[in-house]
């Protein structure tokens, strides 16, 4: 059996081998229309982008241990990303390293992170990053809530304080209506996870074009999402994936193939899609979902140069 590990901090791959049968078959009659591209991305972000207004109250995140973490503002100058503002004050005693994951906005999983070394005595200003990339493409117009789970470490990179779940609310919370769009064709739905296909991006990557997907993990544990045993066209290929999502929370992501692969095999239109998805617990690092296989075709799907 063939095991493609996208690891996102350390982008590693693993892979052993094994034969594709037995698929159930699911089509998507067309690729995704609002599927944005990265050059489609880069000319939009060249102009103000509205974004949304909302604004927040100073507020204290985290208090403990002599760690205060506040935030200040939010921030929504920059053309391409909206920052949230942090004071760190470290008066621990010792030298410390914060870091974030698990970073969501209005409950979809946003692929941002945040590093801050601070020594003892030190304030800090600092910021959390909201790529306006990764809110496009999650429908994100308006930020209601920030939620993110911090961890602090010392120099010795031993936990100085237990990992916190921190969450800030926006002045558009109080109204804002949390709505999820699943729309797609369900390949999974059971045992408190939905997987659901949208279509092909064919510039999701530079590393190559990729299958979109929506997921939701209802569940109360911290997992991640991969794929194994992909194959395009009837030819087997790598993808890198690895999508990890927070209990109660939704992801859109993308199974990103390998353009060379492609090449190799000149395959030029994704026609269809053969793979299963597979669901491990963060933890424990138990595997807990194998998918059946699932078979997905695109009727339309765009020529690639």
């Amino acid at each position: 059996m063939k095991k493609t590990f996208a690891v996102i901090i350390a982008a590693l791959t693993a892979m052993s081998f094994a034969g594709c049968d037995d698929y159930s078959e699911v089509t998507v009659a067309e690729t995704t229309d609002t599927a944005v591209t990265e050059t489609q991305r880069e000319e939009e972000t060249s102009e103000p982008a509205e974004k949304g207004n909302a604004t927040i109250e100073e507020t204290v995140l985290f208090d403990e241990n002599g760690v205060k973490l506040t935030a200040l503002a939010l921030d929504y100058e920059n053309l391409s990303w909206v920052e949230l503002k942090l004071l760190i004050e470290n008066n621990s005693g010792e030298e410390l390293e914060l870091n974030c994951h698990s970073v969501s906005v209005n409950g979809y999983m946003i692929n941002e992170s945040m590093y801050i070394e601070a020594a003892d005595g030190e304030k800090i200003e600092d910021s959390l990053t909201l790529n306006y990339m990764y809110l496009e493409d999650c429908g994100i117009d308006e930020i209601a809530d920030i939620e993110f789970t911090l961890d602090i470490f010392d120099t010795e990179l031993e936990n100085y304080t237990d990992s916190s779940v921190v969450r800030i609310c926006t002045t558009a919370a109080e109204t804002f209506e949390y709505t999820y769009d699943d729309s797609g064709e369900p390949v999974y739905n059971e045992n408190d996870f939905k997987i659901i296909v949208r279509g092909i991006d064919e510039d999701a990557s530079l590393l190559g074009p990729g299958m979109i997907v929506y997921i939701e993990n209802n569940s109360d544990r911290y997992v991640t999402v991969y794929v194994e045993d992909e194959y395009v066209n009837g030819v087997e290929m790598d993808a890198v994936f690895a999508c990890p999502i927070a209990p109660g929370k939704r992801a859109v992501d993308t199974v990103v193939f390998w353009e060379s692969n492609l090449e190799e095999n000149k395959i030029t239109t994704i026609e269809e899609v053969s793979l299963y998805f597979y669901i491990t617990d963060d933890d424990t690092y138990e595997t807990i979902i194998n998918t059946e296989p699932v078979n997905v075709q695109f009727h339309q799907s765009t020529t690639r140069n």
